[in-house]
Order: C-alpha cells, then structure tokens, then sequence
C-alpha cells in the first residue's frame, strides 16, 4: 500500500548499487524541492507577520486635479533568493499584512492606482512593467505611483515610499513688460507631446510620434482663470497641468540660451519633445485675434540645453512677454489668428538734399510692431566707405543718424515684413560746386 506523504514512483530506488554520493545528492535536492513548495514537513523555519505600510507625499490639493497622494489600491511583488516570486497580490488601500520567513531577505516591489492587477513570473519582469493611459487626463484611479526596497527582513513593519511617475507643471504669466496697449487673455493650456506611457521602474523616454497623443493633458477658459487675475506688480496666479516622464536628453541643435530652445515643425525632436501650448486672446492698438487664439509653444525641460521632463518632480513656470507679445524668442507663435491694422512710415523718405556737415537722422514706425524689420546694412557701408557719410543705428534698430562727410549721393533703404510688407527709400545729394561734386 502507498503511505501518504511518500514521493513513490518519483525517484529510482536507492540500493545498494547506487553510489553514496548519488544518494547524498538525491536527498539535498528533494530537501530543497520541499522548501521551495512551501512543505513543513521538513526545515524549521519560523514564519512571522511584516506589515507593509505605502506612503507618497501629497502635493497639490486643489480640487480636480488628481488627488495626488491618495493610495486607492497596489500591486506588491514580493522576492526571496533574487529572483523567486513569493508573493503577488493586488490590494486595497495603503497597507498589507502577510507572514514571510524569519531572517531571511525580500525584495518589494509596489504599483499603486494603476487600478487593475499586474501578472509577472519573475523579477526581471518588473523591469519591463509599463503604465498606460487611456487619455492624458486619465487619472481616475488616482496618480500612479511606484517604489521599492531591497534587503527587507520580518518581522516588524517595511514602510515603502512611493514616487509618482508624473511630472507636475505649474505655471504663471508675468505681463508687467507688456506695452500698454496689449490685452491678453488666456482661453486654454495645454501639453503637446505628452507620452501615452511610462516605463515603471527606470527612466522612461517616448521613442516617436506614435508614443504620444494627439492632444495632451489641458485646461480650458474655466479652469484658466488664474492665469487671467493679476496678483500684483502684472503677475498672474498659478495653474497646474500633469505628464509621464519624458527623458529626451541634450535638446536638439545645443542651444545656448532659451532664446535658441525652439524648434521648426518639421524637426524629429518636434515630434518627441514635449511643450506647453498656451492658446491667447489677443488685443492691441493694430492687431487682434477677432475670435480666434494666437498660440505660444515653449519647449520643457530642465534647463535650457535639454528637454528632460522626470518623473516625481514639480516644475515652476513664469511666462514673460514683453513689448508687443508676439515677437518669436523664446517661443514660437503661430499668428495664423491674429488679424492686423498696417501702418508703415519712413521719415525722411524720397528725395533729399544735404549740406556738408548737416546731420540727418532717419526714422521708421511701422504697425503691427511684431512684424519682422530690415534695414539695409549693406548700402550703408558702401556709402561710408565712399566717405559720403558716418552713420550710427539707433538703439533699436529702426533708425540711423547720418553725418555727412563728403559730396555724392547716398541711400538708406528700410522695410517691415509680414503683414506689413512695405518699404521706405531715401536717395541723399549732397550739394556742392560743380567740380567738387565729382564722383570716381
């Protein structure tokens, strides 16, 4: 009869004929096989109670935003021996309670508010977990979260701090440099570029378009309001936007200041690295945006040379116009929108006659001031190489003072762009006798 218990059948029997070391062999691995099943027939390890407790720092609290540390529910992973899978479990709420071996040493892995259970076989399978989202405002089940420890031992209790694999973005408008006569109200803000999903545990990067939605996580006129109340000395208050991680790395093209940190529609890293999106009612003496939004791009980032959004980190933004609104430095601004009074005058312009020594200064207002502005270095080096005049350019760029040196003729040729697209030409004789007004 076949005693319950026994491995019959499993293993050769052991006679004689078998050698010593084989037999020796045979009993390690059946003593190691019933450890690994769990088995108390054989071994005297004592099993004792480890509470493990989660904890993730709260850091915003205004009401719609995702209730940032809130633990709704958690995946634990718990390994003994490296790379054996002991426990997996899906769990409600910040705690667990289980019995694990006295003294020995367990790795816990947790994945809070993902809101459904996570299947893995073994440890490197935890480093191939990834986070999606259905919709870039998809935190129903709260802010997903991740943490580990290594080398936890029972009994007592492991507290394990979770990170949040979002970034949180908060940002401000200082329009203190703004000229008088601009108005802008902002309609909507929102993350371009913002990734589907986030690798769980390791830096996590959004590869290519596809990694990406179309449109990201935003706000709209509502819920934009802060942006459009002046706190004082023209600063705005705050609102907040959320995003996975994207580690792009070196921004494209090494810019050298955030004046540089943009970047054209066609470039790969335009498709990869994220930006915020600002869409602005417009308003000003000669141009507006007559229902619809000027929009203003700026890319993210760490710092000026890199387009690093990480994970667990809140970002603070102010957002500083200045003069017109709409000159492309530090952002780029799609005035696809914006419809303009044009205003263009050169002062003087036409036909003018000098006198040796008689200083001239030439002057040019235009409107919309946004618009892009030339004037002509090139015919004014000539003329100054041909002793006709010393020049100095104003400040700004849109003026130049003359002093005339010389009998000839001179120009100053100026012109504004889109959508002014008008030009100013001055043609200067300088006076003198008949032979002295000789050119070579």
């Amino acid at each position: 009869m076949e005693r319950k218990g026994e491995l019959s059948g499993f293993l050769p029997e052991l006679s004689g004929a078998c050698p010593k070391y084989l037999r020796a062999g045979l009993k390690y691995f059946i003593l190691c096989l019933l450890d690994v099943c769990g088995c108390t027939a054989v071994g005297t390890d004592t099993r004792a109670t480890v509470d493990i407790v989660l904890s993730a720092a709260q850091i915003c609290t205004r009401s719609g935003e995702p209730e940032d540390g809130t633990i709704k529910d958690a995946n634990i992973f718990i390994f003994s021996g490296g790379d054996f899978l002991e426990k997996s479990v899906f769990v409600k709420g910040d705690r667990y309670s289980t019995t694990l071996v006295e003294g020995r040493e367990y790795s816990i892995y947790v994945c809070a508010n993902f809101g459904y259970p996570l299947t893995i076989s073994k440890r490197s399978d935890v480093d191939e977990l990834l986070f999606h989202l259905a919709h870039p405002e998809d935190f129903s089940a709260g802010m997903p979260l991740c943490g580990f420890v290594e080398r936890a031992k029972v009994p007592g209790q492991v507290v394990i701090a979770l990170e949040r694999l979002c970034s949180k973005i908060s940002l401000s408008i200082d329009r203190s440099q703004l000229n008088d006569d601009v108005k802008m109200t902002v309609n909507s803000l929102r993350i371009g570029n913002c990734p589907r999903s986030c690798r769980v545990f390791g830096q996590s990067r959004v590869e290519d378009e596809d990694g990406c939605f179309p449109v990201g996580f935003g706000l709209d006129y509502l819920e934009c309001s802060n942006l459009n109340l002046d706190y004082g000395n023209g600063t705005s208050g705050e609102v907040s936007l959320y995003m996975l991680e994207n580690m792009q790395g070196e921004f494209p093209g090494n810019p050298g200041s955030d004046s540089e940190k943009v970047l054209p529609d066609n470039h790969p890293g335009a498709k990869v690295c994220s930006y915020v999106e600002l869409g602005v009612e417009y308003e000003s003496t000669w141009s507006n945006t007559s229902g619809g939004l000027l929009k203003y791009r700026f890319y993210l980032g760490e710092s000026f040379r890199d387009a690093d959004i990480r994970r667990n980190c809140h970002y603070h933004i102010t957002v500083t116009p200045r003069g017109s609104g709409i000159s492309e430095n530090s952002w780029r601004v799609d005035k696809s929108a914006l419809v303009s009074e044009t205003f263009f005058k050169m002062d003087p312009e036409g036909y003018l006659e000098a006198d040796m020594g008689e200083v001239i200064h030439v002057r040019c207002s235009y409107s919309p001031e946004w618009a892009s502005f030339y004037c002509s270095d090139e015919e004014l080096e000539e003329d100054r190489q041909r002793g006709i005049y010393e020049y100095v350019k104003d400040e700004d760029g849109k003026g130049v003072r003359l002093t005339i040196t010389g009998y000839g003729t001179g120009m100053v040729y100026m012109s504004a762009g889109e959508p002014v697209n008008r030009a100013g030409l001055l043609y200067i004789h300088v006076r003198g006798s008949e032979t002295e007004n000789q050119e070579d």
